[in-house]
């Protein structure tokens, strides 16, 4: 049995599907009983019982269409939650440019309670926003926001989100380390000991920076910018 909602059809709780077996008893029993009863207290014993089962038919079916919408809107994912994903191909500073479309594969099924919010092999599209290319002393860099999320079914919906990276939405963009050291000796007195400590500091000359690959095996994340649903 279903009933509709607004953008929604939900499944009744199996606890109603018994309600009109408990009626049913409920209205023989009551019906028994009146039935001994003189002629003309019948009709008012009657509308009493009536109304005493429809009033609890009432409470009950509201207390369970209740509890289904508030599952409904829990139905979705909030901002800033995290989607898994895969390069659909090989991403890197060295290939693409910005503002290039790239495409992304969700690898698992993504639930909450019992209802599949994103299917495996969904398809992610998204655009890189932001692409610099290595410089000295620093690495390459790109930001990749998304735009849409395809399910396998081909049904489509608008997914804001950035794509993270070990934790970041940026990808790259990491210093590179000192090119050389220079050492530097620091006095160092004390009760027991008097003498010079040597230590090694950043020569201030850094490597150049190196181009950012990621390989289509390696975990992403989508962390998105905005509340999802698929309604």
């Amino acid at each position: 049995m279903r009933i509709i909602i607004p953008d929604r059809i939900i499944k009744i709780s199996p606890d109603l599907k018994i309600l009109p077996l408990f009626c049913i008893f409920i209205i023989i029993q009551k019906k028994s009983y009146v039935l001994q009863k003189k002629k003309k207290y019948f009709k008012i014993v009657d509308m009493k019982i009536l109304k005493n089962i429809l009033f609890s038919i009432f409470i009950v079916f509201f207390i369970n269409l209740r509890g289904y919408a508030i599952q409904y809107k829990s139905e979705y994912l909030s901002k800033d939650m995290f989607i898994p994903v895969h390069p659909v191909k090989v991403l890197s500073t060295s290939v693409h440019e910005q503002f290039d479309t790239v495409y992304f594969i969700v690898p698992t099924d993504m639930w909450i309670d019992e209802f599949k919010i994103v299917p495996k092999n969904s398809i992610v599209k998204a655009q890189i926003s932001m692409l610099k290319m290595p410089v000295t002393g620093v690495n390459a860099a790109m930001r990749i926001e998304t735009e849409d999320i395809t399910y396998p079914d081909g049904s489509k919906y608008k997914l804001k989100g950035t794509v993270s990276y070990n934790g970041e939405r940026q990808i790259g963009g990491n210093l590179t380390p000192p090119l050389s050291y220079n050492k530097a000796l620091h006095p160092r007195k004390g009760e027991y000991y008097n003498g010079v400590v040597a230590q090694y500091v950043p020569s201030g000359e850094y490597e150049f920076g190196q181009h950012i690959t990621i390989m289509p095996n390696e975990m992403l994340y989508i962390i998105l910018d905005e509340d999802f649903s698929p309604y």
